[in-house]
């Protein structure tokens, strides 16, 4: 009996973790839209139409839906909100109330290969590192022609400064963005939501080149 149990509980644990994984991809895998447009949300649309759509979507937890203000480039106002379950946080960046940007949080990161698989191969690679209590890494993974921008889980690496960071079929997605790709530059004001500019994001872009190994770019000395 207790084995029998201990099996029961086992197969239940493993069910809700696929179904937490296929939740997570599921999210964007929208067959209404293309991104950067979502669940027929799309750039450019009006506030209120985007309030809406939201008050409509099930698996959006009514009562977290705000607004709040924004100084970023491009940005005004921002809508936010989380998904139920536990599952991550969204967010639509608005400019004169219209859809300028978005932006998804998950909970439980989705496999870049996942996403390559739904969105195409990707254009460009950036990898920075930081110095603080050892070596901090981002990494933002660019569809600079559909307007996505991929954010791998960040990494902190103690006691080494690699040059050079693999990245995997397994590397992991944290935070995926949808920006409009009509906005000039915005691959370096609103991209990835880290507002560098220009010269440095020309210093630590590289093309994607597949799975391997990337250079990285040293933040604390200004080269890699």
């Amino acid at each position: 009996m207790k084995r029998y149990i201990i099996v029961l509980l086992s197969l239940l644990i493993l069910t809700q973790l696929l179904g937490c994984k296929e939740r997570s991809i599921g999210l964007f895998n929208d067959s209404a839209c293309k991104a950067p447009c979502w669940r027929e949300i799309r750039i450019g649309e009006n506030k209120d139409d985007v309030l809406v759509k939201l008050s409509h979507m099930a698996d959006v937890e009514q009562n977290t839906i705000s607004i709040s203000g924004s100084n970023r480039p491009f940005i005004e106002d921002v809508i936010n909100w989380k998904f139920d379950n536990g599952s991550g946080h969204g967010s639509i960046a608005l400019k004169d109330n219209l859809v300028t940007a978005f932006s998804f949080t998950l909970a439980r990161n989705v496999l870049l290969s996942e996403l390559i698989t739904l969105y195409g191969e990707p254009e460009f690679i950036t990898l920075e590192k930081m110095q603080l209590d050892g070596t901090y890494l981002a990494v933002h993974i660019i569809y600079i022609s559909q307007g996505i921008c991929l954010d791998v889980h960040s990494s902190l690496l103690p006691f080494v400064n690699p040059k050079t960071y693999k990245i995997k079929p397994s590397t992991k997605v944290e935070v995926i963005y949808y920006v409009d790709p009509m906005i000039s530059n915005w691959e370096t004001q609103v991209g990835c939501q880290a507002g560098v500019d220009k010269e440095h994001f020309s210093r630590e872009v590289e093309n994607w080149t597949g799975y391997g190994s990337y250079e990285i770019y040293g933040f604390e000395k200004g080269s890699k």
